[in-house]
């Protein structure tokens, strides 16, 4: 067993804890962030709002970020029909999203300054200025006095990332699914 949580201010050892898992999942993310030389990470799994009260708890509010993106629903349906993996029924699609805005939207009425809303249509109009908003309201996170991982990916400089951003690998293949 692996015990990463006897640095954590959670001590449960009992895998039916949700903090043991959280942790855990931390940990991979840290080093894995660690291991390619970043400072920080980011988890784009649209429901982890659904366990924002945890997170909040685990992270605090000066660590935990949250990225909104706001795009027209049909647009997202029809996206995730053309992803390999999950439900590609417009329907699920549709009735999961709603359910997932719920959380969202309630983490935005309570907590709105852990939230930075980006517009899917400013983002293809703007790239750049959108994501200098990201970069700015993400910030550096500091944990314990010392530059911590987690939350957010900070990869490269700004311009780097706009750079490869409009021509890479990655954006060859979201263009093509999106």
């Amino acid at each position: 067993t692996i015990d990463i949580l006897r640095t954590h201010r959670f001590k449960s050892a009992s895998v039916d804890d949700p903090y043991y898992l959280l942790a855990i999942m931390d940990e991979i993310y840290n080093i894995y962030a660690v291991e390619n030389g970043k400072r920080t990470w980011i988890c784009k799994a649209m429901d982890m709002s659904k366990h924002h009260d945890l997170l909040l708890n685990y992270y605090s509010k000066d660590r935990l970020r949250y990225i909104y993106l706001v795009r027209d629903p049909r647009d997202v349906a029809l996206s995730f029909m053309k992803t390999p993996e999950g439900d590609c029924h417009y329907y699920a699609i549709a009735k999961k999203w709603k359910n997932l805005q719920s959380f969202a939207l309630k983490i935005l009425s309570e907590n709105e300054e852990l939230v930075h809303q980006v517009r899917y249509d400013g983002l293809l109009q703007n790239k750049d200025a959108v994501m200098k908003g990201i970069f700015e309201f993400v910030g550096k996170r500091t944990f314990s006095k010392t530059l911590r991982r987690g939350s957010v990916q900070i990869l490269k400089r700004v311009s780097e990332v706009m750079r490869s951003a409009k021509s890479g690998q990655a954006a060859e293949a979201s263009s093509k699914i999106s």
